[in-house]
């Protein structure tokens, strides 16, 4: 199973992955959010491929443009899940069309909403999974995903560890659990079987 992490890169100096890893971009990103939720997956994934592609553009700016670059890039290494833990508020057609052609393949995109409830793409559009947390503890299927507060430590130094948490790793945590359960099953179709399973469990479906 190959997820693709669409985010602000990785640092090779702060986590070292037990799964696979595949690097496209930044290596030695200073900014830890792409390798928080990159640890957040590989903590989870029973079996599987990450492969981190930052979505950042010359100016450390994340936007539609990179966003579409960065999943047909996901797109054509394969990706069973792609991961979008940093949106954008800016809109294209080209983004929703590369969306589109992720539905027609039966790529799964989970994008993390805004945590001051802003429109933020591409985790508004219809075609993708939107991935928020809460204070809970079972996993709520409702169209978009509710995900039981989490919380990844990285150690940026000898005297400072920093945390992340809310929706975008909660949005990490749930691409990995999508996967295990599609390594699991082998469904034929991959969105309809995550949609049913969830659908029918969120009452029953723990963290």
């Amino acid at each position: 199973m190959i997820i693709s992490v669409i985010d602000s890169g990785f640092n090779k100096k702060h986590y070292n992955c037990i799964n696979k890893l595949i690097i496209h971009g930044e290596h030695y990103s200073e900014d830890l959010h792409g390798t928080a939720c990159i640890k957040t997956i590989d903590k989870n994934m029973i079996n599987g491929t990450i492969i981190s592609i930052s979505a950042y553009n010359t100016l450390k700016i994340i936007d539609d443009v990179t966003i579409s670059t960065a999943i047909k890039k996901a797109i054509e290494i394969k990706s069973n899940i792609i991961t979008i833990s940093m949106g954008c508020f800016s809109f294209s057609e080209n983004l929703v069309d590369t969306i589109i052609s992720c539905e027609q393949k039966d790529i799964i995109v989970l994008a993390a909403q805004d945590h001051l409830n802003r429109v933020v793409y591409p985790a508004c559009l219809k075609n993708v999974y939107a991935v928020d947390s809460y204070k809970g503890n079972r996993i709520i299927y409702d169209k978009s995903f509710y995900v039981p507060r989490i919380t990844t430590f990285l150690s940026e130094n000898e005297n400072h560890i920093q945390s992340f948490s809310g929706s975008s790793i909660a949005c990490a945590y749930m691409a990995a659990n999508i996967s295990n359960l599609l390594v699991k099953f082998q469904p034929e179709k991959a969105r309809k079987f995550i949609e049913n399973y969830y659908g029918v469990e969120k009452e029953e479906t723990n963290v």
